[in-house]
C-alpha cells in the first residue's frame, strides 16, 4: 500500500502534455507574414564592372555574394527573389542602393544571383520578391 502512495504521490509532481501545449509556450515566437511577394517587376544584374566599389551599407561590392540593390527595401533585409519565368528562387541580403529609377527595374542583383537564378545571359527577368 506504501508504494502505491508513493507512485501516486510522485505522478502529482510529473509535467503533463496537456499541462502547456506548445503553441501557448511559443506564441510569442510566431511570425505572420503578409501574404503575397513584396515587390513585382524586372530584375537586371550588374557584376564585374563595379567590383571593389562601396555598396550604400559600407561594405566593397562581390560579385559572388548573394547580394541585391533595391530602393524600396531597407539595407540588410534578407528576401527571397523568385524568377517568374523559370520558377527558381534565391535569397538574397538588401545591401546596396538601385537600380537606376529611370529603368523601371525592381531589382538589381549579384552577378551569382543572376547566374544561380538562370538570367545571367539574358540580363533582364520578370520577378517576385518575397
Amino acid at each position: 500500500m506504501k508504494l502505491i502512495a508513493k507512485i501516486s504521490f510522485l505522478l502529482l509532481f510529473v509535467p503533463t502534455a496537456t499541462a502547456h501545449p506548445p503553441e501557448q509556450i511559443l506564441t510569442h515566437l510566431k511570425v505572420s507574414y503578409a501574404p503575397g511577394p513584396k515587390l513585382r517587376g524586372v530584375a537586371s544584374w550588374y557584376g564585374e564592372e563595379v567590383a571593389g566599389q562601396l555598396m550604400a551599407n559600407g561594405e566593397p561590392f562581390d560579385p559572388y555574394r548573394m547580394t541585391a540593390a533595391s530602393y524600396q527595401l531597407p539595407l540588410g533585409t534578407r528576401v527571397r527573389v523568385l524568377n517568374v519565368r523559370n520558377g527558381r528562387a534565391v535569397i538574397v541580403t538588401i545591401t546596396d542602393r538601385g537600380p537606376n529609377k529611370r529603368l523601371h527595374r525592381t531589382i538589381d542583383l549579384s552577378e551569382l544571383a543572376a547566374i544561380r537564378l538562370g538570367f545571367k545571359r539574358e540580363g533582364l527577368t520578370l520577378v517576385k520578391v518575397f
